[in-house]
């Protein structure tokens, strides 16, 4: 019995290891852009099913990998014939998969995600948008950064799962939509400030797949320049001239990663 006990403490110790303090940390900048002057911020993010894939992009990246890939089975099989049974199996599993999962691209951009969003100004506003085949919104419009519905975006993000192509036009689309009639107008106020883009791929779904008729559309949106286009590209298949090329046809700061 104290031996299943010391193993179980092992198994909080290792979640919230591979867990790590990101839920914690506040941050006032996203990727290394700046977000403590923004005011209305939307933050949209690729949950395509690549991002379920694992994000280092070097074979430094690679050899992590494999070796967090081996410590999750050997820990796993350790601790499930440790505890013996149907509950050291179920629990072997469990943290099997939690280690693994602490690699991919989606974990990675949780972790650079949910701190920007906790650092934010309570006077910003802001708005996540998610995207796979189609489009899906946090919230109907920009939010004020409030304490509560920064816990409440962070339990959003956290429970966001990845599947699907990577439509990026409808994505930004929905953003313009939320910027309201200021985009066209320059006597109107316009409700969003600066857009940041993260994607793992090329666009696959959506009207619109070719990125140069995508930056035309943008362009073509974005024409008095009121919005600016941060974007980031997370891992080895990220069309890199195509976020580029959008993040600079709208006065963008373009992020590899």
């Amino acid at each position: 019995m104290k031996k299943n006990y010391y193993v179980l403490i092992a198994i909080i110790v290792a979640s919230i290891t591979f867990q790590g303090c990101y839920s914690l940390k506040k941050s006032e900048d996203y990727y290394g852009i700046k977000t403590e002057e923004i005011k209305n911020v939307v933050f949209i993010l690729d949950i395509s099913g690549s991002m379920e894939n694992i994000a280092e992009k070097n074979v430094k990246g690679e050899l992590i990998n494999t070796a967090t890939n081996y410590a999750a089975d050997k820990t796993s099989s350790l601790v499930s014939n440790t505890i013996g049974g149907e509950a050291g199996s179920i629990a072997g599993s469990l943290l099997n998969k939690k280690v693994k999962k602490s690699v991919t691209k989606l974990q990675k951009a949780r972790k650079k995600l949910i701190p920007a969003i906790k650092g934010l100004p309570e006077t910003t506003m802001f708005e996540i948008i998610v995207f796979e085949n189609g489009v899906k919104t946090w919230r109907k419009k920009l939010v004020p950064a409030t304490k509560a519905n920064k816990l409440e975006a962070q339990a959003y993000i956290e429970a966001l799962k990845a599947g699907g192509g990577t439509n990026i036009y409808d994505a930004v689309n929905k953003a313009f939509e939320l910027a309201g009639d200021g985009t066209k107008d320059s006597t109107i106020a316009v409700n969003v400030e600066t857009i940041f883009l993260l994607s793992d791929g090329a666009p696959s779904a959506g009207p619109v797949t070719n990125p140069d008729g995508i930056r035309k559309d943008i362009k073509t949106w974005n024409n008095l320049q009121r919005i600016k286009i941060h974007s980031i590209g997370l891992g080895d298949d990220c069309d890199e001239d195509f976020m580029r090329g959008l993040a600079e046809d709208n006065g963008g700061v373009y992020v590899d990663k």
